[in-house]
């Protein structure tokens, strides 16, 4: 609970930072600069997906080393995958210099010098990023997501601090490049010597691959690297759908309700997947029915967290995008309306996607996430035509409810030996927390519409005060009431 806790309010953090520091960063750049920055810096970006899938599965042999409390376990796994990811780390290189002799034919900018070496500065800062990713795993298996939070608030502090101060001072995009570098690396020391902390076993030693760890890690991680393409196809294809369908301002109406999704989506399934070593050490400590009980508590948890999230997108997506971007949007708040009922409903069948992670069965998740992401394209495509970007929006979310709901979730009920009855179970709390949020809403519209931001701020924390205490108390069991007063009272032990 503590780990969730950290990673939404880092999250949120950064968010908020980068609210404001987008037009700060456009104010003294210039749309050029700016623009020619993000573009470079969104290359490099692409290259995270070298990862190949590695880092999950590097994280479950972490967590299920330390679980057995065998430190040699885990040090061949991260010795294993610390060969890997610098080998890794290579093939990036080799593309980020790719990149800068490429540079004029992948970006179209007359700086070609300026572009170059801000493409080998951030190309060299994820280099080095790389073989860190073998230690990943220590601190999710430890679930101390609190102590990483610090060093992401003070990293993220002296970044903020830096740039503000390098661009009221005339500095470019050179120096932001540095900055993002410099403060990258700090990050990563102190990431080392909090994972040194964390686990003083640990011994790093360039000899201490291990084949059979290779192999494991390997076998898991090809899988995990097809569901990572699958997500980017089911979650980022819609902009090149609509743009090819309806053209670019067409867009940036879609991209404003998906946008306002993210933002409610992103911090939620961060906080999800602090529970995935957790899961990890039930697969291989527990018994079948512990481990199917406290992932049916999480659904149940996760449902009324989705029915919120979901509830507030809807009721308060029109009012806020008309005050933020203004009355010329009217489809976006309805795109936001519709994909928010897929993506939350994935955010409450996330504990189950994650024991399938867990438990070495994601397999069929990749060739299902596959399969949905074809027919997501197919139908957006199809629909799109017919009813605009309502159909697009509709064309991501039909399969993703069925893919997800006919699929994937009997296929992990069967696995944790959750029958029907059980999963059915979950239907009177998702029924009651909607209702309860419709009547509040309902109570609430006037105050959202008519009051510009200050409403829209408090018809949000009436909901939020009345909402949790009523679904707690009449949705979640004794049990699991007090699960949750446990987690909050005492944190995860190191």
């Amino acid at each position: 609970m503590v780990g969730g806790a950290s990673r939404i309010i880092g999250l949120v953090v950064r968010m908020a930072i980068g609210f404001f520091m987008m037009p700060f960063l456009i104010g003294h750049l210039g749309d050029y600069w700016y623009g020619l920055y993000y573009a470079t810096f969104g290359l490099v970006a692409n290259f995270h997906i070298l990862d190949f899938g590695f880092a999950n599965a590097t994280m479950r042999e972490t967590a299920i080393g330390l679980g057995k409390n065998d430190d040699a376990a885990v040090n061949r796994v991260v010795n294993t995958a610390l060969r890997i990811y610098v080998g890794l780390g290579s093939v990036v290189l080799l593309l980020v210099l790719s990149a800068v002799v490429l540079a004029p034919h992948l970006i179209d900018s007359e700086q070609v010098g300026t572009v170059r070496l801000v493409l080998l500065i951030i190309g060299l800062d994820l280099t080095l990023t790389f073989p860190t990713k073998a230690v990943a795993g220590v601190v999710q298996a430890k679930l101390r997501y609190d102590l990483l939070l610090i060093i992401d608030m003070v990293t993220l502090a002296i970044s903020t601090g830096a740039t503000v101060w390098l661009l009221t001072h005339a500095y470019g995009v050179i120096a932001l490049a540095l900055i993002t570098g410099l403060v990258g690396q700090l990050h990563n020391v102190s990431y080392m010597v909090l994972v040194k902390y964390l686990f003083p076993g640990l011994r790093l030693d360039w000899r201490g691959f291990d084949r059979t760890s290779g192999q494991q890690l390997a076998a898991y991680s090809v899988w995990s690297f097809l569901n990572q393409v699958a997500n980017q196809m089911r979650f980022r294809i819609d902009s090149l759908t609509t743009g090819y369908l309806f053209g670019a301002e067409a867009v940036t109406q879609y991209a404003i309700g998906g946008r306002l999704v993210e933002y409610a989506q992103t911090p939620l399934v961060q906080a999800s997947n602090t529970a995935m070593p957790v899961l990890t050490r039930l697969h291989v400590t527990e018994t079948a029915e512990r481990t199917s009980a406290v992932v049916l508590f999480l659904m149940r948890l996760g449902l009324l967290v989705a029915v919120f999230a979901s509830g507030l997108v809807i009721f308060l997506g029109g009012p806020f995008i008309n005050r933020w971007m203004g009355p010329n949007h009217q489809v976006s708040p309805l795109v936001a309306a519709v994909l928010s009922v897929g993506f939350m409903t994935e955010l409450f069948l996330m504990p189950m996607t994650n024991w399938l992670l867990a438990s070495a069965r994601h397999r069929m998740l990749a060739i299902a996430n596959l399969s949905e992401a074809i027919v997501n394209v197919t139908l957006s495509l199809i629909l799109g035509k017919l009813y605009g970007l309502i159909g697009i929006a509709l064309g991501t979310v039909i399969p993703l409810l069925a893919f997800q709901l006919c699929w994937v979730a009997p296929y992990a009920c069967r696995s944790l030996k959750i029958d029907f009855r059980r999963f059915a179970g979950l239907v009177f709390p998702g029924a009651l927390s909607a209702a309860i949020f419709a009547v509040l809403a309902l109570a609430l519209e006037s105050t959202a519409e008519h009051n510009g931001y200050m409403g829209i701020i408090a018809a949000g924390a009436i909901l939020t005060v009345v909402y949790w205490p009523a679904v707690l108390f009449t949705c979640l069991d004794k049990h699991d009431r007090g699960f949750i007063w446990r987690a909050i009272a005492l944190p995860a032990a190191a």
